[in-house]
């Protein structure tokens, strides 16, 4: 009976409820749901779907960025080990994929970010996939976040800027707009917070207000971005 009842549930599983589990997830800051809808897509997605694998990774590069931002590396860690050979063996099957091109080049800057040693060996492979993906698909949105990754983080003198990082993005988020499913796309929302954090640490706190008040216009119940309206609309009266 159980078994039946499990086969059931993962039968009636698709690839869009994924996603939009994982945009609620996201917006709503709830890492086990994030957690709980990636072992479930792990456990019937399939290599022969390029679209499912490609979400699937999609989520655990999202929860590897935010175990990242609140110091849980041991998590990261443990999530980026799971999906690093999943890329890897789409790569070899479609090494012409912008989209994995993309997600690879982010796990290095991801690697470098938790052990920042590893930055020589492992930032020019992970510069070289980004802009792999950038040319193999112009019009590939996350290829542009990742760009505008590298290029706000990386050192001054390794080439690194910060208002062509910030540029990236915008280009992202016009590329992200112009596809008719982004609704349910929280790497979009993640996008424009991030963009209206930089916006902030470059002394454009307008457009960074701006880019919240649109986030919220569009999503009024993303935490995130709530909270960091309030902190700036605090910190500047």
């Amino acid at each position: 009976m159980i078994t039946n009842l499990v086969v059931s549930i993962l039968a009636i599983f698709t690839l869009q409820e994924f996603n939009e589990t994982l945009y609620k997830a996201y917006v709503y800051d709830n890492n086990q749901l994030w957690e709980e809808t990636l072992n479930q897509g792990a456990a019937v997605f399939s290599f022969d779907h390029e679209d499912e694998m490609y979400s699937l990774a999609l989520g655990h590069y999202g929860l590897i960025g935010k175990y990242i931002g609140v110091e849980k590396e041991d998590e990261a860690k443990k999530l980026l080990e799971f999906i690093r050979p999943i890329i890897d063996k789409m790569l070899e099957k479609n090494p012409q994929s912008s989209r994995f091109n993309a997600l690879r080049g982010a796990l290095y800057g991801f690697e470098i970010n938790m052990d920042s040693y590893k930055a020589m060996f492992l930032g020019p492979k992970s510069m070289k996939h980004i802009n792999k993906a950038v040319d193999l698909d112009p019009d590939n949105p996350q290829a542009w976040v990742e760009k505008g990754n590298m290029l706000y983080y990386m050192p001054d003198m390794f080439g690194g800027d910060k208002q062509k990082g910030i540029e990236a993005y915008q280009k992202a988020i016009e590329l992200f707009e112009n596809q008719a499913n982004h609704r349910f796309c929280w790497l979009y929302l993640n996008t424009m917070v991030v963009l209206g954090q930089w916006y902030y640490e470059t002394n454009e706190s307008q457009k960074s207000l701006e880019c919240y008040k649109k986030i919220l216009a569009i999503e009024p119940n993303f935490k995130w971005a709530n909270e960091l309206l309030m902190k700036q609309n605090k910190a500047e009266k």
